[in-house]
């Protein structure tokens, strides 16, 4: 009986943190984005680029390329750190949430100071 109200509570714990993990993994995911972008704007600083000299328009089409590369692989994960934070990160956002949940079921009495469950 216990293990089923372990599960049921872990259950709901997470689903009230669910709007915080899906900011973290937002986050997180951005992050990724973030380190693709800064590696192909190093790729294009070298000599020729990735789309050659003297093209017409050429920095528009690096700039799209780039954020599309970058946004692509990092919701794949293909670097692995989104997931590597997202999994250091997600458990403290949901002991957050327990904290939370405890914190409002502890009530203090405004006329005798009494802590109340």
């Amino acid at each position: 009986m216990a293990n089923i109200l372990g599960a049921v509570k872990s259950a709901d714990l997470y689903a009230k943190s669910a709007p915080q993990l899906e900011k973290l993994k937002q986050a997180t995911d951005g992050l990724e984005a973030f380190m693709f972008k800064s590696l192909l704007s190093s790729i294009k600083k070298s000599e020729g680029g990735l789309f050659g000299k003297g093209m017409a328009g050429k920095q528009i089409y690096q700039d799209l390329f780039e954020q599309t590369v970058s946004d692509t692989m990092a919701q794949r994960g293909a670097l692995g750190i989104s997931a590597s934070i997202y999994n250091r990160v997600a458990p403290l956002a949901i002991a957050n949430e327990e904290v939370r949940q405890r914190q409002q079921s502890v009530t203090i009495s405004p006329q005798t100071g009494a802590k109340s469950s």
